[in-house]
This record gives C-alpha cells, structure tokens and sequence, in this order.
C-alpha cells in the first residue's frame, strides 16, 4: 500500500470528522486520520513550513485533542511509521507524547516523549503497564533548538513504539521535498514491545499537551519510511520504485 498524507490545511477540525488527505497520497482507505474527542479543534496560518495552516494546541481543553492515525485492525507483524512537524515555543515548559500506541483492553501503551531541554528538543521511547508502571524503555536523544520546527519519524513494531527519529536544522526537509532524505540528526535506541498486546491505535500527538504546540504536514505508511518527495522525483534519487 501507498503511504498517506495530510498536510492539516483546514482552518478547524471536528471532533469525530476524517481530516482531508492531501491530493497526492495514496488515497487508501484503510487510514483515517482524526480527533476522536472535544470540540473543534484550531489551526493557525504561521505554520512557516508549507505558507499553509497548522494544527495549534490550545491550553484549556488540550487533554481532549489527540489526533489519531486508524487502522481497521489491531497490527500483526507490521511496523508502521508515522512522520511529521512539530514546532515547540521556547514558552513551553511541559513534555508531549507523541506516537502514543494503546491497547485499551490490557491498558498497554507506549510513546515518545517529546521536551524542551536546554532550549533543545529531547526524545525518550517510554511505556506503561499495571506491572511495570511507567518504564524508560530508550533514554533520551537531544538534538536542535525548540522554537523552530522539527521533523519526528516515529517507528513502531505491531506491539509498541519502537524507536523515535528526529531531524532539526539544516536536516530539516524543504517544503517542495529538497533534503527530504537527509540523515537523521538524532535516533534513539530500539525496544521490541516485550509482551505487550498489539495496539489498537496510534496518537499523532495527546495527554495533555501544553498549549501553542504546532502539528504539520503528517504521513504515515506500512513498513517503508514514508516521504514528502514526490513519487518521480523519489524513483530518481534512490532507483526504487514506491509501493
């Protein structure tokens, strides 16, 4: 299957309501991208990435604002990765989880979290279960002032997350798809899920985020690194022909 993306260029979202793919993705409809509680949710013209719009957290009922990625079963033996932007204000204090995988029925989870430290962008895979609480299952990797936007790939196994990547600075890919294969400025170390039960869903961003948290520009695909070049453009600089 083809990957997805959405670039997040309506001006709100509703609760409950599959956010627009872009035109140019794979149009599969195993994928649905939304917010499955609160009200509307708002974006913001300074995304700075596109010239387009952005998802904006807001702080009085951000806890309700988790944007997910739907698939229409619980994984198997797959390993799904979800890319996109993210731009934290020097203002922020409070960590976000990013790629947060559940399994509600044996309260299982596991994500990325994602701080301020330094004034640089740090990234921890954790986890949680009634027996082991919460768990440090990759310790944290810094790269790249906050205040500016950065590019995370998160990878995931069918039970957990993974591990985390993250691009900042001159790593950053271009809106048109310029340096969109550059090596990752940061990656942490990989964890196989353990015993955890396979996920159910995965979060593009949620618990509780603190408020002018930026979201742009999200892909998501099964096993291969999904991309911003385009199809073409992409055969030429690698020889291998997208899914």
């Amino acid at each position: 299957m083809g990957q997805e993306r959405w670039r997040l260029q309506q001006s709100s979202y509703i609760a409950g309501a599959e956010i627009d793919r872009d035109g140019t993705s794979a149009l599969t409809s195993d994928w649905v991208l939304a917010f499955p509680l609160g009200g509307n949710v708002p974006s913001t013209t300074t995304s700075a990435w596109e010239g387009s719009r952005c998802i904006l957290t807001t702080a009085t009922s951000s806890e309700l604002k988790v944007c997910q990625v739907f698939v229409p079963a619980a994984p198997a033996a797959n390993i799904y990765q979800l890319d996109f932007l993210v731009f934290i204000p020097t203002s922020v204090t409070g960590s976000i989880s990013l790629g947060v995988c559940g399994n509600t029925t044996t309260s299982e989870y596991s994500w990325v979290e994602l701080v301020q430290a330094g004034g640089n962008y740090q990234a921890t895979v954790k986890s949680y279960d009634p027996v082991n609480g919460v768990a440090t299952r990759a310790s944290a990797v810094t790269a790249g002032a906050v205040n500016n936007w950065c590019r995370v790939r998160i990878v995931t196994t069918a039970k957990a997350v993974s591990y985390a990547e993250l691009w900042t600075g001159s790593a950053l890919p271009l809106p048109d798809g310029t340096n969109e294969l550059a090596s990752p400025t940061a990656t942490t170390a990989a964890w196989s899920g353990g015993t955890f039960s396979n996920w159910l869903s995965i979060s593009v961003f949620g618990d509780s985020p603190p408020a002018d948290i930026r979201i742009d520009d999200v892909l998501f695909d099964l096993f291969a690194p999904p991309t911003r070049v385009d199809p073409n453009a992409a055969r030429e600089f690698t020889g291998i022909v997208p899914i």
